[in-house]
C-alpha cells in the first residue's frame, strides 16, 4: 500500500493527514448531531402546532353546534333563556375562528383555507341569527320558512366541509413532522456511526504505519500523542455530553462537558454509579426498559431523558444511544450522546410566560370591554325608560284629553314626542359609535360593488320613491370588515341623499380613483354643500352645519364612519363648497390595520 511507505517525510505527513482526518469527521459527527437535535426539535413543535390548531377548529365546530342548539331550542319555545347558548355559541365561534387566523397565519396554504371559512361561518351565523330575529319579531311560522329553505343545512355543510380540509392539512402536517423526526434520528445515528468508524480507521490506519516504519517510531509516537491529546480535548470539551456504559448500564466513561453538566468529577461516577442512578427516579423504569430493548436489537431512536445533578437539581436532555459490538457481534458497550434542553426549555417558558402574560391582559380588555357594554345597556336603559313614559303621557293627553286642548297646547305635545323620538335616535346612535369602537375586527377580502349595490338595494325599499339618483362607476375590492364597511356606505349615501333634498335633479356619484397604489373611494352628492372652514367639525360627535329644523339627524353618523375608517388604519376627508354639494373620500390601511 502507498500510504504505508518507510520513507520518513511522506509517513509523517500522512500521519497527520490521518489524525487531521479523523478529528474532523469528530468535529463533523458531533456538528450533525447538534443541527439534528434542533431539526427534531423543530418538527416536534410543528407537530404540536398542528395539535394545537386542530384542537381549536374542533372546538370552534363545538361551539356552533351550541349556537345551532340555542337557536333550535328558541324557535321552539320562543323563550329568551335559549338564546343564552346561542349568543354565547356564535361569541366563541368568532373567538375561535380568530385564534385559527393568528395560529394558521405562518402557513400560507392553512391560511387560505381559514380566510376562505371565515365568510362561510359569517354566513351561517347570520342565517342562525335571521331565524331568531323572525322568531322573535313575525313568530315560529316567519323563522320555519327561512328553516325550510333547506340553506341553513347547506351552510354548515360548506363550514364542516372547508373545516375537514383544515384538519386533513393539519393532519398531514402532523404525519409529516413525525416522519421527519424519524429520518433525522436515522441520519443522525447513521453519520454517527459512519463518522466514528472512518474516525478510528483513520487512526488504526495511521497507528499501523507508525509501528511498521522503525525509522520514525519516535517522531510518529511523538505525534501520536500531541492527536491523542487533541482528540481528548475534543471529546473532553465537545458541545454535547458523551458517556458509555456496560451491559447492566454501569458508567465506564464520561467526558467532561457531561460531567460539569451534572456537577460530578469522574472518580464519583466512573465504576461506582449507573446511569440509572443519576435520573430522576419516576423515569428509571422506563429507561431499564428501553435499555434493555436497546440492548436486545431494538431500535428505540432519540428519547428524552431528566438527570438528577449533584446538587439535587434537575437536568432535562436529549439522549441517542447505540450499541457498541465485539468481534462475534455480541453487544459489549453501549454510547450515548446527550444534548442539554435547558436553553430551548427556557426559551419555550420564557415564550409560555409573555403568552400568559398577553392572556391575562386580553382578558381584563374582555372585562372593561364588558364593563363598557354593561354600562352602556343600564344608560340606554335608563333613559329610554323615561322617554317611552313621557312619549306615551304625550299620546294620551292627544288621544284622551284633545278636547280640552287649545291648539298650542296640543302644538305642544306634538313638539314633545318629536324631540323624545329624535333622543331615542340619538342614544341608538351614541351606542353604535359605541359597538362599533368595541366590535372585534374581521377582515376578509370585500366585493365593494356588491356591497354598495345591496346598501342602495335596501335604502330603495325603505325609502319613498322620488328620491336622488344614485350613479355607482367601478369600486375595486378591499380587505376589511364587511359589516363595519355596510355602515360607512349606508351612512354617507343616506347622508348624500338628505342633503340633496329640494335640490332640482338631486345625484349622488359613487366612485374610486388609485392615488400613488391606494385606492381612495368617494361618495359626491350636489346638495347644499358647507364652507371647508368648517370641515373638520363635520366629522365631531353632535357638530352640525345645518339647523335641525332643515335637515334630520343626530349629529353622530358621520363620527360613527371616522371611527370604523380609523379601526382600518385608513383615512376619510371631505371637500366642498356652499351650495355645490360636498365630495366624502376615504381610504382603508393595509391588512392588519389599526385593528
Amino acid at each position: 500500500m502507498p500510504f504505508l511507505s518507510t520513507n520518513a517525510p511522506v509517513t509523517r505527513r500522512r500521519v497527520t493527514a490521518a489524525f487531521a482526518l479523523a478529528a474532523i469527521l469528530l468535529l463533523v459527527v458531533g456538528s450533525i448531531t447538534v443541527w439534528g437535535l434542533e431539526r427534531i426539535a423543530a418538527a416536534r413543535g410543528d407537530r404540536q402546532d398542528a395539535v394545537v390548531v386542530r384542537d381549536r377548529l374542533n372546538r370552534l365546530l363545538v361551539h356552533f353546534q351550541d349556537a345551532e342548539t340555542g337557536q333550535r331550542g328558541f324557535l321552539l319555545t320562543g323563550q329568551e333563556p335559549y338564546l343564552r347558548p346561542f349568543e354565547t355559541g356564535s361569541a366563541l365561534v368568532r373567538s375561535d375562528l380568530d385564534t385559527l387566523v393568528q395560529l394558521t397565519a405562518p402557513d400560507s396554504a392553512v391560511a387560505g383555507r381559514v380566510r376562505t371559512l371565515t365568510p362561510a361561518i359569517e354566513a351561517k351565523l347570520s342565517e342562525l341569527s335571521l331565524t331568531v330575529s323572525l322568531r322573535r319579531s313575525r313568530g315560529l311560522d316567519a323563522a320555519l320558512r327561512v328553516v325550510l329553505t333547506d340553506q341553513g343545512r347547506l351552510l354548515m355543510d360548506s363550514v364542516r366541509q372547508i373545516a375537514r380540509g383544515i384538519g386533513a392539512i393539519e393532519n398531514g402536517r402532523y404525519t409529516d413532522a413525525g416522519a421527519l423526526v424519524q429520518r433525522t434520528t436515522t441520519w443522525v445515528e447513521a453519520s454517527s456511526v459512519i463518522g466514528t468508524l472512518l474516525a478510528m480507521g483513520f487512526l488504526g490506519l495511521a497507528g499501523l504505519v507508525q509501528r511498521r516504519d522503525s525509522q520514525s517510531q519516535e517522531e510518529a509516537e511523538r505525534q501520536l500523542a500531541e492527536m491523542s491529546t487533541e482528540l481528548k480535548d475534543l471529546y473532553e470539551q465537545a458541545p454535547c455530553g458523551y458517556h458509555t456504559l456496560d451491559l447492566d448500564g454501569l458508567i465506564v466513561r464520561m467526558n467532561q462537558t457531561e460531567c460539569r453538566w451534572l456537577g460530578y468529577q469522574l472518580d464519583e461516577v466512573i465504576g461506582k454509579k449507573t446511569v440509572f442512578d443519576i435520573l430522576v427516579a419516576e423515569d428509571r423504569t422506563r429507561a431499564r426498559e428501553r435499555f434493555q430493548r436497546l440492548v436486545g436489537g431494538d431500535d428505540i431512536g432519540t428519547g428524552e431523558a431528566r438527570f438528577v445533578r449533584k446538587d439535587g437539581t434537575r437536568l432535562p436532555v436529549v439522549v441517542s444511544s447505540s450499541v457498541v459490538r465485539d468481534a462475534t457481534g455480541a453487544p459489549w458497550r453501549v454510547r450515548a450522546t446527550m444534548m442539554d434542553e435547558t436553553a430551548f426549555r427556557g426559551a419555550r417558558e420564557q415564550v409560555d410566560r409573555l403568552n400568559a402574560q398577553l392572556q391575562r391582559h386580553v382578558a381584563e380588555l374582555e372585562d372593561l370591554n364588558q364593563e363598557l357594554e354593561k354600562f352602556s345597556y343600564s344608560i340606554s336603559h335608563d333613559l329610554r325608560a323615561p322617554l317611552r313614559a313621557i312619549s306615551g303621557f304625550a299620546r294620551l293627553l292627544l288621544q284622551e284629553h284633545a278636547a280640552n286642548l287649545d291648539p298650542e297646547g296640543a302644538r305642544l305635545l306634538g313638539v314633545i314626542r318629536v324631540n323624545t323620538e329624535r333622543m331615542g335616535r340619538l342614544i341608538d346612535d351614541l351606542l353604535s359609535l359605541s359597538r362599533f369602537s368595541r366590535q372585534p375586527l374581521v377582515r376578509t377580502p370585500v366585493d365593494m360593488a356588491a356591497l354598495v349595490s345591496g346598501v342602495i338595494v335596501d335604502r330603495a325599499a325603505a325609502q319613498a320613491p322620488g328620491g336622488a339618483e344614485i350613479v355607482v362607476a367601478n369600486l375595486p375590492d378591499a380587505d376589511g370588515d364587511a359589516a363595519l364597511l355596510k355602515q360607512v356606505w349606508e351612512r354617507l349615501i343616506d347622508n348624500g341623499v338628505k342633503f340633496t333634498e329640494g335640490i332640482k335633479a338631486p345625484r349622488v356619484e359613487i366612485g374610486a380613483r388609485a392615488d400613488n397604489g391606494t385606492t381612495v373611494y368617494s361618495v359626491r352628492d350636489n346638495g347644499v354643500g358647507f364652507d371647508m372652514q368648517y370641515a373638520a367639525k363635520v366629522f365631531e360627535v353632535f357638530q352640525r352645519l345645518h339647523p335641525q329644523s332643515d335637515y334630520e339627524g343626530t349629529g353622530v353618523g358621520l363620527a360613527i364612519v371616522q371611527r370604523v375608517i380609523h379601526r382600518h388604519g385608513g383615512r376619510i376627508w371631505a371637500e366642498s363648497a356652499p351650495g355645490q354639494g360636498a365630495t366624502f373620500f376615504f381610504t382603508l390601511g393595509a391588512k392588519g390595520g389599526a385593528g
